[in-house]
C-alpha cells in the first residue's frame, strides 16, 4: 500500500468503511494514473521534457490495470476481458521495446487501450468504497509478492475457455 492508500484507510468498524472514498483521494489516485499515461506517451518531445517515460511508470501502470481488473471482478466498472486483455498487451509491447530501445514508451498505436482502461478506473474509484478498495490493494499486493506470478487476466481468460 503506499503512503497515501494507508494514512486514507478507516477503521474497519466504522461507517466511513462503507462510503464511497473521499474526493481528495480519489483525484489524486486519478491524477497519478493520467499523469503516468502522459510520460509514458510516444511522440512527446522527451528531449525538452522534465518527466520522461520509464520503469516505473510502465510498472504502475501495469499496477493500475490489475487493481481495476480486481475491482471489476467484484462488480465495478463497464468493462469487460477485453479492456484488460488490450491494456496488458499494450504494456506488454511497451516492456518488449523498452527492452530493447531503453525508451519507456506507450506505442501511439496502443494508448487507446491504456486511455479505455482509464476511464474505467475513473468510474471504479467514483464510486468504490474503502473497504472494497483496501481490498483489491492487498490482492494485488498478494499477486506482486508471488514469485513468478501469472497475469490475472490470463489466468482469468484461460478459465473461461
Amino acid at each position: 500500500m503506499t503512503a497515501l492508500n494507508r494514512r486514507r484507510v478507516p477503521p474497519r468498524g466504522s461507517k466511513q468503511w462503507l462510503l464511497p472514498m473521499p474526493h481528495e483521494s480519489v483525484r489524486s489516485l486519478s491524477l497519478n494514473a493520467h499523469l503516468a499515461l502522459e510520460a509514458c506517451r510516444e511522440g512527446r518531445d522527451n528531449q525538452r521534457d522534465k518527466q520522461r517515460g520509464n520503469q516505473a511508470m510502465l510498472n504502475e501502470l501495469t499496477r493500475l490495470t490489475y487493481l481495476s481488473y480486481f475491482l471489476w471482478q467484484t462488480g465495478l466498472g463497464h468493462a469487460n476481458d477485453d479492456t484488460y486483455a488490450g491494456a496488458e498487451d499494450a504494456l506488454n509491447a511497451a516492456v518488449e521495446r523498452a527492452q530493447l530501445s531503453g525508451e519507456w514508451m506507450i506505442g501511439s498505436s496502443e494508448v487507446a487501450a491504456i486511455e479505455a482502461l482509464l476511464k474505467v478506473y475513473d468510474e471504479q474509484l467514483a464510486s468504490v468504497t474503502a473497504r472494497d478498495y483496501c481490498g483489491a490493494i492487498q490482492r494485488l499486493n498478494k499477486l506482486l509478492e508471488t514469485p513468478r506470478t501469472v497475469s490475472p487476466v490470463i489466468r482469468h481468460a484461460s478459465h473461461a475457455v
